[in-house]
């Protein structure tokens, strides 16, 4: 599943990507209507279709407003955002303050300094698969006699199926939380 869910991202990507540039080129064509339409009024009077198309065209471009506005809001990843808070640059910031925060641009170990991207993952995962290694020097000695057992009441229960108690929990979470480790939030996995 894991292997699916990280092709959908890419697709899901891809898709998104297309959709922006689109919805982009939508926006500044509607953009340049209303402008035109503008300078056509201060000319004289539009007549009741041209007000119509102008109408619509407003109506339209405040569609991708909102669209837009919506998708910061999420990218902000900040709860306490609600839909209708048209100060896009405050949620440009919001959104991307976060991801200049976390990121890992160079990394010393010693004199030695690394700063591509794939010699900070290596010298990361290499980190920490030091720290997983077996040692046992440290480990307690443990006798099979002093540990208790389970009772086969307890090992049925244990085995019992959990898929409800997963479903419950899900469906009680917040869905704008932050995404998990394949890039999907919450309400993504309420929804499908």
């Amino acid at each position: 599943m894991a292997s699916k869910l990280k092709i959908l991202k890419g697709k899901i990507s891809e898709w998104s990507k297309q959709i922006k540039s689109i919805r982009r080129a939508r926006k500044d064509l509607l953009e340049e209507s209303l402008r035109s339409w503008q300078i056509k009024e201060e000319g004289g009077p539009l007549t009741y279709t041209e007000l119509e198309e102008r109408k619509k065209a407003k109506e339209d471009l405040l569609v991708i407003f909102l669209q837009e506005e919506e998708y910061r809001r999420q990218r902000s990843r900040a709860l306490w955002l609600k839909s209708g808070d048209g100060n896009s640059k405050f949620f440009h910031r919001t959104a991307n303050s976060r991801r200049r925060q976390n990121l890992i641009t160079s990394v010393m170990e010693g004199d030695f300094n690394m700063e591509t991207k794939e010699d900070i993952e290596n010298h990361i995962g290499n980190h920490f698969r030091s720290f997983f290694r077996k040692d046992s020097s440290w480990l307690p000695v443990w006798h099979d006699d002093s540990l208790p057992q389970l009772s086969e009441i307890q090992r049925l229960v244990l085995d019992a199926p959990f898929t409800e108690e997963v479903k419950t929990a899900v469906l009680a979470m917040e869905g704008d939380k932050a995404p998990g480790p394949g890039g999907f939030s919450v309400k993504f996995f309420q929804q499908f």
